[in-house]
């Protein structure tokens, strides 16, 4: 017996798969017609849930039993699906279906209902305006999160990052040598044990994100020059080719276009273009971070094995600094024999010179001619295929639906 033949899928199915082809690798705005209210806020639904389960929790009190504390949560989780099987009805859907659009309605019960439990509860005007403020603040972040898809984003970034691990790692083990040599003797120096043995947490965090945020500049001065490679415009023919390992490329055949002409779709718009940098910046990001945990967990065995705690209470000159490090309270890295010992004072150095190692490996990627040849080139490549994917998806569209409200033009 045969199997019959699988059906090709239709236009519109390709058009879906396309789509979350585009959130899967952090582009959500490529998605034509893409709408706040239908596309982010709908995938932002799991984290309002949690937001709103914070917001009931921290109605909760000390000062009052925990069968008191539990009858609190349960009306405020009562309140909380009777706001929301309110609105469903209002809108003429079932009692506790999901939407399909989030609007001001849905924010209401997310953002407001929390309030009205603090008020029954017994909360304070100041409490319930700082939960308000709060919760608008998360609310931005949350939108920011679902709307660029950032976790996609990363996830894509990492997966990437590990696919092309190979090449990764020689690129790293012609900057390490210099990387070790450098900081090596800056590792093993008094001086900075003494400075990073007296950083308190919060000043070790805020050096960290100096660098992060210089580090983030010198990248950012490397993407407009690879954005305009991204989005040079070759002929269709160049475009199907690109597209070719893209969900995109089923849409390829049936379009009526004229292979040698260069694509008449509408250009890129500014939510696009900043989505497709972020994406870009991401793509450099991931390596950088990775060489920084490399660097610090080098840096983490060297001290542990070479430098014992008598020498570091002779640099620090503070006997608590030879202290096993702690992780949420237990001391995972303290042998009973005393020997290969990580400390509070080893955690904080390495970090700092981790962290400088991260800024150095940043300048050297924007400016080491080999790095662009074998590693930029590559990322280039997957963004360029995420642009033609984009060309042919949206040309498609309006060969079934008709032009967008806003005229097509020359890429």
């Amino acid at each position: 017996m045969t199997a019959e033949p699988v059906a090709p899928a239709s236009p519109e199915e390709v058009t879906k798969q396309t789509e979350r082809w585009f959130t899967h690798r952090g582009l959500p705005h490529f998605i034509f017609d893409y709408s706040a209210s239908q596309d982010v806020w709908t995938r932002a639904l799991p984290a309002l849930a949690v937001l709103f389960l914070v917001n009931i929790s921290g109605g909760l009190r000390t000062d009052r039993t925990w069968v008191g504390n539990t009858i609190a949560a349960l009306v405020g989780l009562l309140i909380g699906l009777g706001a929301w099987a309110l609105v469903n009805r209002l809108k003429g859907r079932r009692w506790l279906q999901l939407p399909q659009q989030v609007g001001w309605a849905e924010f209401s019960v997310f953002v407001f209902v929390p309030l009205v439990i603090y008020l029954v509860v017994g909360a304070g005007w100041q409490i319930i305006l700082g939960q308000a403020i709060l919760n608008l603040i998360l609310l931005g972040v949350i939108y920011v999160l679902a709307s660029f898809a950032v976790i996609a984003t990363v996830i894509w970034g990492i997966r990437r990052l590990f696919s092309e691990l190979s090449g990764l790692i020689s690129l790293v083990m012609r900057a390490l040598p210099l990387l070790l040599i450098f900081n090596t003797f800056l590792f093993l120096n008094a001086e900075m044990w003494q400075v990073g043995a007296r950083m308190s947490q919060l000043t070790i965090w805020l050096v960290v994100i100096l660098f992060l945020v210089l580090g983030t500049a010198f990248l950012m001065t490397k993407i407009p020059n690879d954005m305009r490679e991204v989005l040079s415009v070759g002929t269709w023919r160049d475009t199907f080719r690109r597209a070719q390992d893209t969900p995109a490329s089923a849409l390829a055949a049936g379009l009526e276009v004229d292979s040698a002409a260069k694509p008449d779709v509408a250009p890129l718009s500014r939510r696009e273009t900043g989505n497709l940098g972020l994406v870009l910046l991401w793509s450099y990001g991931v390596q950088v971070l990775l060489v920084t945990l490399v660097i610090g967990f080098v840096f983490v065995l060297i001290g542990a094995v070479l430098i014992p705690t008598e020498l570091i209470v002779q640099w620090t000159g503070d006997p608590s600094t030879a202290a096993c490090a702690t992780w949420f309270g237990f001391e995972p890295w303290c042998p009973a024999d005393g020997d290969y010992v990580v400390t509070q004072a080893l955690l904080r150095v390495s970090g700092f010179v981790a962290a400088f190692s991260g800024l150095y490996f940043t300048v050297f990627i924007t400016t080491d001619q080999t790095y662009r040849a074998e590693n930029t080139n590559a990322n280039l490549a997957v963004l360029r295929s995420c642009v033609a994917a984009r060309a042919v998806y949206r040309r498609s569209i309006v060969e079934r639906k008709g032009p967008s409200p806003v005229a097509d033009a020359v890429s």
